[in-house]
């Protein structure tokens, strides 16, 4: 998670799992994060708790947990896909807390879900971000961060 020596020195771990139950706290994630939020999309929890309780709707539900030598910062990241209809997934919703802002998390959190769905052969993943007056702060997150190429632009919405 980055090479300066202040954040070596938190000895910061990170953990990621797909959620498969509900918490509070990934509806949270998704309602109150501004600046890290790719898409600005509003979640309720009882919306979350569809997305878990149905495989069949095409949604995956990923949190990041952060710990460091201060202690348990709790789920800090929330990055949900959906299915996309040429098997491959779209990043529905990718959201930092801003405790987590500046940390370099967000490269561990994604580049770990790359790997799980290289392992299962997802043919894609697109990534959205939909500009709102409060999140600039990732506008070029997909393409200078992770090498992601532009496939179409809107005025509002880039994937």
């Amino acid at each position: 998670m980055g090479t300066d020596p202040e954040k070596k020195a938190l000895n910061m771990r990170a953990t990621i799992r797909e959620e498969y139950s509900g918490d509070p706290r990934i509806a949270q994630l998704a309602q109150r994060t501004n600046q890290f939020n790719l898409t600005a999309r509003r979640y309720s929890e009882e919306e979350i708790g569809r997305f878990l309780a149905d495989p069949g709707a095409g949604y995956r539900v990923f949190t990041l947990q952060l710990e460091d030598r201060f202690g348990d910062a709790g789920k800090v990241g929330l990055l949900i896909l959906r299915a996309a209809p040429d098997g491959g997934y779209e990043i529905d919703t990718f959201c930092l807390s801003c405790r987590a802002i500046g940390l370099t998390v967000e490269r561990a959190f994604l580049a770990h879900i790359i790997g799980v769905l290289k392992k299962e052969n997802v043919s894609s993943l697109k990534g959205v971000y939909i500009p709102t007056d409060r999140n600039s702060l990732v506008r070029d997150l997909y393409a200078k961060v992770f090498g992601f190429r532009e496939s179409r632009r809107e005025e509002n919405r880039t994937e």
